[in-house]
């Protein structure tokens, strides 16, 4: 369960540490498309995105990290799904399900890949945090998996899929992000090669007590 105290409480947690933040539609029961258990707040009853996309006029470019903004979105739609900006702290793989795994999977066994960095759990599969590439959103990096960097955004903790289920950390946010291994880097651009190694900084720890961000069990 998840309380609306929880949604406002992790889009500022979030914004602390850097990230810009908007609101987003959200799942409400009831038939959807595409396979869906849940239709959208958009009561749109074609949408083929139920409770991904931004419920402000101009969506990613309305994103902030101001926590007043954050807080008066929060009060007008309490039980908002999360999006938070890719490209800029971190750039996001899009592991959709257990075809997007598998792909991952090989490629890792075939470099002797060790993918490290927060993890956090969709509906239907994995997002993977990585340190930014300057790279772009890319669909079909491996056969369902995407890339989501610059113009882009996902969907975050503890916001609500459209089959019911909630996002949830699997391994915490941290204010270092690992680089993306080479073989996956050589995907995204050829000509580029490998990235930077970022310098260093501390490690977000959030307390298991009561942080919003924190893993949470099953």
């Amino acid at each position: 369960m998840r309380s609306p105290d929880q949604l406002a409480a992790a889009a500022v947690a979030y914004a602390g540490l850097g990230y810009r933040v908007l609101p987003l539609h959200r799942p409400l029961p009831g038939s959807g498309t595409q396979g869906s258990t849940m239709r959208c707040s958009c009561r749109d009853p074609a949408c083929g995105a139920v409770g991904k996309h931004p419920l402000t006029p101009h969506g990613l470019k309305d994103a902030t990290s101001d926590p007043g903004q954050l807080a008066r979105w929060w009060r007008r739609w309490p039980y908002a799904n999360i999006g938070l900006v890719t490209g800029e702290l971190a750039d996001v793989l899009d592991i959709d399900g257990p075809v997007g795994r598998a792909a991952l999977r090989r490629l890792a066994a075939d470099h002797d890949l060790r993918l490290d960095g927060p993890l956090a759990q969709t509906g239907s599969g994995w997002h993977l945090y990585l340190a930014p590439t300057g790279s772009a959103n890319r669909a079909g990096l491996l056969e369902q998996v995407d890339w989501r960097g610059r113009g882009g955004y996902v969907v975050a903790p503890p916001s609500r899929h459209a089959s019911g289920r909630l996002y949830r950390w699997r391994r915490p946010l941290t204010a270092t992000l690992p680089p993306v291994p080479a073989p996956l880097h050589r995907l995204l651009d050829p000509a580029r090669g490998h990235p930077p190694v970022p310098a260093p900084v501390a490690r977000f720890q959030p307390s298991r007590a009561s942080h919003p961000l924190r893993p949470s069990g099953p």
